[in-house]
Order: C-alpha cells, then sequence, then structure tokens
C-alpha cells in the first residue's frame, strides 16, 4: 500500500493475504457501496443492488490484534472506492471534496428531495399496499393524494393545462400553502441551515409562493414520485409511525435538522452515489429510496431502538442523527523509508476502543456505544478485542439479528441480520450457532450462509 497507488486509486486484483481475499469475497465493493441494507420484510419487490443480494452486507469483526482492524477496514474501503470512484477526476484526494446536495437560491429538486413536507407525510402512506406490486403502490398513493386534495383540481380541459409543469418544489410550496403548514416549513428550514445565504433566499422563495389552484397531470406524478421515493418523506412518514409528535410545531425543527443534516450529510457520499444509476444525484438517491425499500428499513429500525431507548420513541431522531454523523476514520501504513500513507475507513467503522469485560451497555466505553448504535446503514463495525463479542449480545441488534464465526486465531466475523435462516433459541453458544474454521476454510463456510 503506497501512497501512489492510493492517489491513483490502483487496488489490486486480489489481496496477497489469503483471509483477506476470503473475507473480500463475503463482502465485496458492491455490496459494501450500497448505502443501508436490506429490509428483512419489503414492503414491494427490492431491486438495483438489492434485488441480487445473495448475503446481508452488515458485517462485524472482532481481532485480538490491535492493529488488524484498521488495517483491514482500510484496504476493503479502498478496494470500495477504487471500484467505484472515477479516476479521471481528481482521484483519491478530491473524491469527497465536492459536495453533490447544495440548497440553490430558489427552491429546487434538492429542497424538495430532503423536504419532509408535514402534507404529504400525513396524507400518503405506502404501508396501505404493503406486499403488492410496486405499481399498485404508486395507485394507492396517487388516490390518497387526490383524496387530499380539493376536487377538480387537476386540469385536463386543453393541453397546455395537461403539459403544464412546474417545479417539484414550487407545487409542494403552493400545497402547504393552501393546507397552512407552509410556515410550519419554512421556520424549521431556517433552524436547519443556519446563515446560508443561498438556503435563506430558498426558504424566502417557499414563503413566497402563493396557494395552488390547479394541478396538472404531470405535476400530479411528480407528487406521487416524490411521496414514495423522496428521502426527507420516506424518513418523516417512518418517524411519524413510531413519534406522533414529531410533526408538531414545536419539534418539527428536529424532523428537518435529521433529513438535512443527518441523512443529506450521509449520502451525499461520492462512493454511495457512484454506485447508484440515475442522470442526477437527486435521481440516483430517489431511485434508491425505492429499489432498497428505505422506509421499510427505517420503520424496521424505529421499533427495535424505541424499545431500548430510555427516553422512548421521543429519542428516536437524535439516535439517528447521532448514528448518521459517525465518522470512520483512517488507518495509516508504512512504506519504505519510513512514510506513512494514511488510507479512509470508508466501507468499515472503526472502534479502537478495547471492551474490558462483559458489561450492560450502560458502561460501555463511549466510542462502542456509538459505533455499535444499530443504524441500518452501510458500514461495518470493527471491534480491537474478542471480549466485545460477549457485549454485543446484549445490544438489541447483537441478540436478535447476530451469528458469528470464529476464526483460529485471528478474528470474529458476524454476518448482519440472519435470523432468516437459523432460530433465535440457538443463540446460546451451542454449536448450532459457531463454526470452527480452519485457516482456509472462511471463503467456503461462508459460502454456504452457515
Amino acid at each position: 500500500m503506497t501512497r501512489e497507488r492510493r492517489n491513483k486509486l490502483d487496488a489490486p486484483t486480489a489481496w496477497p493475504d489469503a483471509k483477506l481475499r476470503a473475507l473480500s469475497n463475503v463482502a465485496p465493493p458492491n455490496l459494501l457501496s450500497l448505502p443501508w441494507v436490506a429490509p428483512s420484510l419489503p414492503w414491494w419487490p427490492l431491486s438495483g443492488g438489492w434485488k441480487s443480494l445473495a448475503a446481508d452486507p452488515k458485517l462485524l469483526m472482532f481481532s485480538r490484534f490491535r492493529a488488524t482492524p484498521p488495517s483491514v477496514a482500510a484496504l476493503l474501503s479502498f478496494g470500495v472506492e477504487a471500484h467505484c470512484l472515477p479516476k479521471k477526476h481528481g482521484g483519491y484526494e478530491k473524491a469527497y471534496r465536492r459536495r453533490r446536495f447544495k440548497l440553490a437560491a430558489v427552491p429546487g429538486p434538492v429542497m424538495a428531495a430532503f423536504h419532509p413536507s408535514p402534507w404529504l407525510i400525513r396524507n400518503t402512506d405506502p404501508l396501505a399496499k404493503a406486499g403488492e406490486s410496486l405499481s399498485a403502490v404508486r395507485k394507492q398513493v396517487r388516490h390518497q393524494i387526490l383524496a387530499a386534495l380539493p376536487k377538480g383540481i387537476v386540469e385536463r380541459d386543453t393541453s397546455k393545462a395537461r403539459r403544464r409543469h412546474r417545479s417539484i418544489a414550487r407545487t409542494l410550496a403552493s400545497i402547504e400553502r393552501m393546507a397552512g403548514v407552509a410556515e410550519q416549513s419554512a421556520a424549521g428550514w431556517s433552524s436547519a441551515v443556519g446563515d446560508d445565504r443561498a438556503a435563506q433566499s430558498a426558504i424566502r422563495g417557499w414563503r413566497q409562493v402563493p396557494p395552488i389552484d390547479r394541478l396538472s397531470p404531470v405535476e400530479l406524478s411528480d407528487l406521487v414520485d416524490y411521496a414514495i421515493g423522496a428521502p426527507g418523506i420516506a424518513l418523516g412518514r417512518a418517524l411519524l409511525r413510531h413519534d406522533p409528535s414529531i410533526l408538531d410545531p414545536a419539534r418539527y425543527p428536529e424532523l428537518v435538522q435529521l433529513s438535512w443534516q443527518g441523512l443529506r450529510a450521509y449520502l451525499d457520499n461520492p462512493v454511495i452515489l457512484s454506485s447508484l444509476p440515475g442522470k442526477s444525484a437527486v435521481e440516483q438517491i430517489m431511485g434508491a429510496v425505492v429499489d432498497g425499500g428505505f422506509e421499510s428499513v427505517l420503520d424496521e429500525h424505529f421499533w427495535l431502538r424505541a424499545q431500548n431507548l430510555q427516553g422512548g420513541a421521543a429519542g428516536l431522531a437524535k439516535d439517528l442523527q447521532s448514528a448518521l454523523g459517525l465518522r470512520a476514520g483512517s488507518s495509516a501504513f508504512t512504506e519504505s523509508g519510513a512514510c506513512l500513507t494514511k488510507s479512509r475507513c470508508a466501507a468499515m467503522s472503526l472502534c479502537r476502543s478495547a471492551m474490558p469485560k462483559p458489561s450492560p451497555p450502560s458502561k460501555w466505553p463511549a466510542a462502542w456505544r456509538k459505533l455499535l448504535r444499530p443504524a441500518p446503514m452501510r458500514c461495518a463495525g470493527v471491534s480491537t478485542r474478542p471480549s466485545g463479542r460477549t457485549c454485543w449480545r446484549q445490544h438489541p441488534w447483537g441478540r436478535r439479528d447476530w451469528i458469528f464465526i470464529r476464526g483460529v486465531r485471528t478474528s470474529f466475523i458476524g454476518t448482519y441480520r440472519q435470523t432468516r435462516l437459523i432460530s433465535n433459541s440457538a443463540r446460546d453458544g451451542s454449536s448450532a450457532t459457531r463454526v470452527w474454521l480452519s485457516d482456509g476454510g472462511l471463503a467456503a463456510t461462508c459460502a454456504m450462509k452457515c
């Protein structure tokens, strides 16, 4: 691993270490680059990268040696970056400098995508047709939107009326003005964007849009697309099911901050975006929300967390924002002449704190509590001591959704959410939950999914 190879994103075709090659086969780049894991119970058939998942992408690795976790995390992450990032646009150093989601001076698609519209959240629910095809879900959401709008608002009289196509942000702002929630939305955004002049200009434009009086069929189709695929809408609707007060005027700014400062910052990642199809960043993320069942993943996550948070459902928004803000860290490699080459742990999260002994989660080190917070996002967790295996079983997701494969002398690797394959009753350390491996048996055993 040299600085020149890193800067050119020149990862080897096959790693020289056998166990690292085996782990790369278990967690290939196209798997680790997905922005979140697949839901346990999808509401409609998944597609895109989630359709071809042969195994769950979430991994946890425990190692006896302190140098192993950062090295493995950095090397696997470098393989993902070399596979996903374009080599002709600045290479390794400039890949993360460009921001894809920025607010313009007028309300636009980016603002609409991450806007948790109170009107759309309250009046649409794809769960009403869960288990059916995506076309049936779209049809149901279309009926829900029409039922919430004034009768006869869709114009089809002339070809000009049918072709009229205002931006989705303007359409949403007009509907919220009609529903009396536009000022609540603007106040929420003002608290989230701070002193950004362009963003403040967009918020003023949102306030000045007149109430809606007519809607074209194309604009209605846009509303359906955003009701199902906008990350801000999916986030707000999933949170509302478990925290009914999140849309109250006093708490709504908390939801906007979670969507813009938490979710948007997490998704504005070149590795994630380069792995998704679409002509623009907004189109890529909205397609992924539908293809990967993002709302059903969040619904599952919020239900799990609400059972264990001290503050109950009221703490779900802050809990998810803390998890989304977790930074993975980096690792340094020594070249000849003692020159250090730093590499990001972009596809795996790194925990350098040791877990001294089994203990309740309330007594865990702060780094462990942050790392092991069970957000259903892309990064895998890496620890430094095998004793963390026992502590992880006290964690809500570890107790429910992890099995452990023990590698001789080197590491523990647990594949995420395998409850569909073995029963929870077998998670007592019996032979049904452990597969003892020789040095060369990792890939073959993992390929059988235990």
